[in-house]
């Protein structure tokens, strides 16, 4: 059965862990299953297909490094919010540096996503870890990182400024 046919059954926690299943097994599933993530005929197989691309890239993040450009610029307009989700979550979960011809890429994503009150609290949150992350590379932006957050501080929701005020106390 095709990692396709695996993700029409439903929209399950089961169902994902099959299909994650499958892909672990067989690192050429990757493919396939990239392939359900990036399709935009059918939201429900994309929705479904990014809540695994989200589990594979906690479990095997290096199997995605190829895909790190193609994913920035799919999250700044992806077709479902739960696109955007898992890439925000994956980069700010991403155990090593990315290339750094994409940083500047990932950190604009990052600041604008963090601003934007009409954002899914999780991916401005992620946003913050990632964004976070760059300034301890690069301590010049920090200034940026800051503004964004205190932007939102005051009508942000608890995880966001649960978040904010963790990210602003690491930055000093």
């Amino acid at each position: 059965m095709s990692i396709r046919s695996h993700l029409a059954k439903a929209h399950s926690r089961t169902v994902a862990d099959e299909v994650l299943g499958i892909v672990l097994f067989n690192q050429k599933k990757v493919k396939e299953l990239l392939d359900c993530f990036y399709q935009t005929e059918d939201i429900k197989i994309t929705q479904r297909a990014a809540m695994v691309v989200g589990d594979l890239g906690r479990i095997e993040p290096f199997w995605l490094d190829s895909e790190h450009e193609k994913f920035i610029a799919y999250a700044t307009s992806p077709p479902h919010p739960a696109v955007r989700r898992a890439i925000t979550r994956y980069f700010s979960e991403y155990p090593s540096e990315i290339d750094e011809n994409l940083e500047g890429l990932l950190l604009d994503l990052s600041l604008k996503l963090i601003v934007d009150e009409n954002e899914p609290v999780t991916s401005r949150v992620f946003s913050m870890t990632t964004a976070l992350k760059l300034c301890q590379k690069y301590p010049d932006i920090a200034p940026e990182l800051k503004a964004a957050i205190e932007s939102g501080m005051e009508y942000g929701s608890n995880g966001f400024k649960n978040r904010g005020r963790k990210v602003l106390k690491a930055l000093g």
